[in-house]
C-alpha cells in the first residue's frame, strides 16, 4: 500500500511538532538570576513568622481543623510543590473557616485556603490551580521581594513627600493645605502600590 504524500504530510508535521514541543518543554525553566530578598529574613525567621500567623489564626478560631480536608489539601499542595522549581522548601497548607473565594501565602511556606474556594470549585484541578499560584508566591519569594522593595523605596518616597510638603508650604495661600495633603496621599499611595505589586 502506497500512502499519498498529501496524506503523509499532516501526520509528519504533527509528529515533528509534538517532538519539538516536548523537547522545548523540558528546557523551558527560567534561569535562576538570584535575588537579595533572602537577606531580608533568614529562612528560620520566615518559618517563625509563618508559624506565628498560623497560631494567631488558630487562636482567633479561623482554622478549620478537619483531618480529611487537611490530608487532602496537604496531598494536593505537596504534589504541586514536588513539581515546582524549589521542591526542597517546606510548606504548610491549611483551611480557613471562610466562605469567601480566596487563598493566600505568607512567609515560611504557609499557604491558607478559604473553605469557600473549595466549596465553589467543581473539580480538584481548580483548587490545584489556585494552590499552584500561592506556591509560586513562596517559591518566587514575592513577600520577601515586596518587603525588600518597600525598605529600599521608603526613604526616597518619604523624602519626595517631604519636599512636596515644603514646596506647598512655601507657595502659601489657601491651596497650600490641599497641596500638602495631596503630597502625603500621593506618597502613601505609592508606598502601598509598591507593597501590593507582588500580591496578584
Amino acid at each position: 500500500m502506497i500512502i499519498a504524500p498529501r496524506r503523509l504530510l499532516p501526520a509528519a508535521l504533527a509528529f515533528a511538532l509534538c517532538c519539538t514541543s516536548a523537547a522545548a518543554a523540558q528546557e523551558s525553566r527560567l534561569p535562576d538570576i538570584g535575588s537579595s530578598a533572602g537577606t531580608v529574613l533568614s529562612p528560620a525567621r520566615q518559618a517563625e513568622y509563618g508559624a506565628m500567623v498560623l497560631a494567631q489564626l488558630r487562636h482567633e478560631g479561623y482554622i478549620l481543623d478537619d483531618p480529611l480536608l487537611d490530608g487532602w489539601l496537604r496531598d494536593v499542595g505537596q504534589r504541586l510543590v514536588s513539581a515546582s522549581d524549589r521542591p526542597q522548601l517546606g510548606f504548610t497548607f491549611f483551611m480557613l473557616r471562610d466562605r469567601q473565594i480566596n487563598a493566600f501565602a505568607t512567609l515560611g511556606g504557609y499557604v491558607g485556603m478559604n473553605a469557600g474556594l473549595v466549596l465553589a470549585a467543581e473539580r480538584e484541578d481548580e483548587v490545584a490551580g489556585v494552590l499552584a499560584h500561592e506556591v509560586s508566591h513562596v517559591t518566587q519569594q514575592h513577600v520577601l521581594r515586596g518587603a525588600e522593595r518597600a525598605q529600599r523605596d521608603s526613604l526616597p518616597i518619604m523624602l519626595a513627600m517631604l519636599g512636596a510638603i515644603v514646596a506647598a508650604q512655601q507657595a502659601g495661600g489657601n491651596s497650600s493645605g490641599d497641596a500638602t495633603s495631596a503630597a502625603v496621599m500621593g506618597g502613601l499611595g505609592l508606598l502601598q502600590q509598591r507593597q501590593i505589586d507582588y500580591t496578584r
